[in-house]
């Protein structure tokens, strides 16, 4: 899967790449600095920690690419971990994107950066809708919602506006949303970044590189990637109804790494034909081939912080030979800016910026604070679920129709997409006594060595079992390829046991047998199995778009209405299964396993 013709395959030469408008760079840091922060400081991830360490790369790292340092030993490496505001004050325990900034050491004396977010992905795809984000999100001092609008948003099934944090006087929020409404793509970044919290600890984070990089092998092929950090010890937030502190990341990390070191494994993912590759506000879908391509330690914190950060330049267009980059533009753009905004900020006099001071919000009277916090806590007082349940969502499910979406995964022309596959196949017991579940479980309970020569001879099955849950029994497997070749390789290998099956299942006696009804059966299996809900949540917009079965409003949906749309989604479909599956081993076919065990067809 990894050697394939697909994940060597050259650059669409239609593609063709665009100049850096110098112009738009330059805008964008101007555009991007907050007016609270400090012209000696970044204009985004003001506040940070420099950190030392090295890294290694793994044994198979330079088996995808010749770069110095993934051919093995110790590569040192000087690391900024950051908070993502321009503010020139800390405010740790803020919701907030974070940084991780590396830089490689490499033997020659030259070096090498990767740039990384606790995000996934970007807020636009183009350097014009960037410029146009940070002209939207521009902080701006946000009152705070009323408790009489808050109970009005819990109606309408949408979370209410968070209050402004203690001391928190500006907030690029209410823009962000603004621009999130009007564009599809900014949705997904935007909707994270306003849920993603605050880290326990900077090396509790995961970090993404977001754009896509070009790895060249030994032998010349050259691989679209993108690259995470996963943290070791583990990723934790601070508990968000707990009032924030100001100030512990840098002296958590200076207490931490004064004990042991921390890690991160380097998480490289390798890109498929039908990803873009050159759009940053889009992730790929998890269920990519990932290669382990080193590990990261972080063992000291140095005094001099200044040299050692802050007086660094980090540029995520800082590559090596060996790795090249996209054409994604928002990349290219980005690179110039950094390069901008540390001129300017190296200069005697720091940026051409004025910092601008703003009052602090008003005092909220006692009784009000006290009436907010009974409105937010309403969703845990159960007279409030019984009204939700039985008023509320009923209401909105007669305002707006929400068709049941299908089940069982959507069509992909990924290869990592057709492999392990989810079925989760629910079947609504005829007789839902005592007796009626016992008769389901000696339907399977007989017919054992069926299902195992079924299995044996099935070569796309990882592996399949059977449940009784309540009024129903359920089959979930996971398989390779066409769901349609799936099942009628089933039948065909153990159509008698679906026969047992159909006898004691509503509507099932009309399939049996199986051989004989083979594209009612396909159809019946399909109308049971489970609803995947998408990997990414704003998809939901998407699919209930393309169904034609869910009618809205015009125009884009708005993107506080996500929470409204899962809650009509699953009143309509009351199972679901949670995504795709997480796969311990993405992109691994039956196929594989059998051909590295030698277990035969």
């Amino acid at each position: 899967m990894v050697d394939s013709d697909i994940a060597k395959r050259p650059a669409d030469p239609a593609v063709a790449k665009k100049p850096v408008d110098p112009d738009i760079a330059e805008k964008l840091v101007k555009e991007l600095r907050r007016p609270d922060g400090s012209d000696k400081l970044r204009p985004v991830h003001a506040i940070g920690i420099g950190a030392t360490g090295y890294f290694e790369a793994s044994a198979v790292a330079r088996d995808y690419c010749v770069a110095e340092h993934f051919q093995g030993g110790r590569v040192p490496v000087k690391v900024r971990f950051s908070n993502g505001s321009g503010c020139a004050e800390p405010h740790d325990g803020w919701s907030d994107v974070r940084g991780m900034a590396t830089r490689f050491e490499l033997a020659n004396g030259s070096t090498t950066d990767l740039i990384a977010m606790t995000l996934p992905e970007f807020f636009a795809p183009t350097p014009e809708g960037f410029l146009e984000f940070a002209k939207e999100a521009k902080p701006v001092q946000m009152p705070r919602e009323p408790p009489w609008r808050k109970f009005l948003d819990l109606l309408h099934l949408t979370l209410p506006q968070r209050n402004p944090y203690p001391g928190e006087k500006i907030s690029p929020d209410p823009g962000a949303i603004r621009f999130a409404d009007k564009y599809d793509y900014a949705k997904l970044a935007v909707s994270q970044a306003a849920l993603i919290g605050a880290p326990v600890s900077y090396v509790r984070a995961e970090y993404h590189a977001v754009h896509t990089f070009v790895i060249v092998a030994p032998d010349g092929a050259r691989r679209w990637v993108r690259f995470s950090w996963a943290p070791v010890f583990g990723v934790l937030n601070t508990d968000p109804e707990k009032t924030p502190k100001d100030q512990y990341l840098q002296q958590e990390l200076r207490d931490r790494l004064a004990k042991e070191p921390a890690r991160f494994s380097l998480m490289m993912t390798i890109g498929e034909a039908g990803d873009d590759f050159n759009d940053c506000s889009r992730p790929w879908p998890p269920h990519r081939v990932r290669i382990m391509m080193g590990m990261l330690t972080v063992d000291t914190v140095p005094e001099d912080q200044d040299a050692n950060s802050e007086r660094l330049a980090f540029n995520p267009m800082h590559l090596t030979p060996g790795v090249e980059a996209s054409d994604d533009p928002v990349l290219h753009v980005r690179g110039k800016s950094y390069d901008i905004s540390s001129a300017w900020r190296m200069k005697p006099d720091g940026c051409p910026f004025s910092t601008e001071v703003f009052a602090p919000p008003p005092a909220v009277p006692a009784w009000i604070d006290k009436l907010d916090k009974f409105v937010v806590g309403l969703p845990k007082q159960k007279w409030f679920q019984f009204l939700s349940t039985y008023v509320v969502v009923p209401f909105w499910a007669w305002r707006y129709p929400t068709a049941p979406l299908p089940g069982g995964p959507r069509t992909a022309v990924q290869p990592s997409e057709n492999v392990q596959r989810m079925m989760n196949l629910i079947m609504p017991l005829k007789d839902k006594s005592a007796v009626g579940r016992a008769n389901a479980a000696f339907a399977i309970a007989n017919n054992v060595d069926e299902i195992f020569a079924g299995l044996d001879n099935v070569g796309t099955v990882h592996f399949a079992r059977f449940l009784l849950i309540s009024d129903y029994i359920c089959m979930i497997s996971v398989y390779d390829g066409d769901f349609t070749n799936y099942i009628r390789d089933f039948i065909a290998t153990i159509g008698s046991v679906f026969d047992e099956i159909m006898k004691v299942v509503e509507g099932g006696d009309a399939l049996s047998p199986t051989t004989e009804n083979i594209e009612a059966f396909i159809d019946w299996v399909h109308d049971h199995d489970l609803f995947q809900a998408p990997d990414f949540p704003t998809d939901l917009f998407t699919l209930n778009k393309e169904s034609g079965k869910t009618p809205r409003p015009p125009g884009p949906p708005e993107l506080r209405s996500l929470g409204r749309e899962f809650v009509l989604q699953l009143h309509a479909n009351p199972n679901i299964s949670l995504g795709g599956g997480y796969r311990g081993y993405p992109g691994v076919s039956v196929a594989d396993v059998r051909r590295k065990f030698g277990v035969g067809w």
